[in-house]
């Protein structure tokens, strides 16, 4: 690669990773949010209602809506965003949590799947 043709590609990979840092912000904010949208749902619904539901007043203070900001330790993963980030007995590694199902008799493999638990 001549000078003369680095000049020319260098401020459009400049506009490139300019555009991927907004989608991977996009998206991180995205998770963040839903994480959180998650959780409050999980804490007004369940025991709160069923306490409503009973006439009772509920115990302890109302769950605070999400904000939609991620956290400064929230994690995202830019060369694979399929895999996440899973606590091992060697400590935390990027992973798929994948399971399989195998028939005893034969050993095939009946299936495979994989599943991101957030």
């Amino acid at each position: 690669m001549s000078y003369a043709l680095a000049e020319q590609t260098m401020p459009l990979l400049d506009q490139e990773i300019e555009q991927l840092l907004a989608q991977a912000k996009a998206e991180m904010d995205a998770r963040a949010f839903a994480r959180a949208r998650a959780d409050y749902e999980a804490k007004l619904g369940g025991p709160v209602e069923a306490q409503r539901e009973g006439g009772r007043k509920p115990r302890g203070k109302e769950p605070v809506p999400p904000d939609a900001t991620p956290g400064p330790s929230d994690p995202f993963n830019f060369t694979d965003p399929a895999s996440r980030i899973m606590q091992t007995k060697d400590g935390f590694q990027q992973a798929y949590n994948a399971q399989a199902a195998v028939e005893t008799a034969s050993r095939l493999d009946r299936g495979t799947t994989r599943h991101q638990r957030l």
